[in-house]
């Protein structure tokens, strides 16, 4: 009897409608986009689903162009499949994490979330200093004049070329968003001119307040809007589809030794005493970290990896430059 009652059971659990929930936690990093990418390609039509998107995500995101695509990939993939689309804040939506929670038909947010903080940015990190502690001249020299190069300060060029482009891809951003929210904020009192500015531009809300301005629709979860929308429909989420078995790639040694570079660095920075000023952390960390680099750097295989850590550091904002260029001449 337990064998049918199971059959049955296996019966209605296919055939039933499926709300495909997608969660993003932690920082958007480029693999977790694109692991979510293949599953949308993947999704095939059927009557009755529905898309849900789950964020607990702090901006974190180095490549904004990728975050665009998903965008485009999921706002696609909903009104091809013709499947609604329902996004959820959990603990926090900030930055590049609000776009995506903006897609949905029906914005909702965990009473507790963090929403808000739109902007647009270039990290840059410096090792000036510490190569001037440990005796260290390192440049690269390109055809082309090159910017925000780790080994000396940022030129006023390099400052000019970030302002003006996390402008230019804060605007654009800031324009998906009002595609999708600008009734939202009018319905509110709220010019989209003056979203831009007084919500759109950094500012960070709690979620009352984000229910207050039009950032979201209504405060609840995941599980109480299915509860009272879709208690019929089963839940699936990608981490249960069938991977293919994968063959571990061999470790590179950069990674390693970075890493064992982070793990000082961090390992530093949490050994001072809590009665410690910020002046004398500083201090105490300068001091540490030359006299880890000292030591490590008469190693050549760390000697390398760091080498190759700048060359990729520089690519890296040099990549993300053009890239923004890129999205910006594609959005306009």
């Amino acid at each position: 009897m337990s064998g049918a009652i199971r059959q049955v059971s296996n019966f209605f659990s296919k055939n039933s409608p499926t709300i495909w929930h997608f969660r993003i936690s932690n920082s958007l990093s480029s693999q977790v986009l694109e692991d979510n990418l293949q599953y949308l390609r993947a999704m095939r039509h059927k009557e009755g689903q529905v898309f849900a998107l789950s964020i607990s995500s702090f901006q974190k995101s180095r490549d904004t162009p990728r975050v665009i695509t998903f965008y485009e990939a999921l706002r696609q993939a909903s009104e091809k499949l013709r499947a609604p689309l329902y996004t959820f804040s959990e603990d926090q939506a900030l930055g590049d994490s609000y776009l995506l929670l903006s897609l949905g038909e029906t914005v909702t947010a965990n009473p507790f979330s963090i929403i808000g903080s739109i902007n647009s940015r270039i990290n840059y990190i410096s090792f000036e200093k510490l190569f001037e502690r440990l005796g260290i001249k390192y440049d690269i020299y390109t055809s082309s004049s090159p910017a925000f190069l780790p080994s000396r300060k940022p030129t006023p060029s390099d400052i000019q070329l970030a302002e003006q482009s996390n402008q230019e891809v804060l605007e654009s951003i800031q324009n998906l968003i009002l595609q999708k929210r600008g009734k939202h904020f009018e319905n509110k009192g709220i010019s989209r001119e003056q979203a831009k500015k007084e919500i759109l531009s950094g500012q960070t809300f709690t979620a009352q307040q984000a229910l207050k301005n039009g950032l979201i629709d209504q405060i609840g979860t995941f599980y109480e809007f299915k509860d009272s929308m879709y208690s019929h429909h089963k839940i699936r989420t990608p981490e249960r589809f069938p991977q293919k078995t994968q063959i571990i790639p061999k470790i590179n040694k950069d990674i390693l030794i970075l890493a064992e570079m982070s793990q000082e660095i961090e390992m530093i920075l949490s050994s001072a005493p809590s009665t410690a000023t910020n002046q004398q952390i500083v201090q105490s960390a300068e001091v540490r970290l030359a006299e880890f680099f000292t030591r490590k750097l008469k190693e050549p295989e760390f000697l390398i990896a760091f080498e190759n850590y700048l060359l990729n550091e520089f690519e890296q904002q040099k990549s993300m430059i053009e890239r923004k260029q890129e999205l910006i001449e594609m959005l306009s």
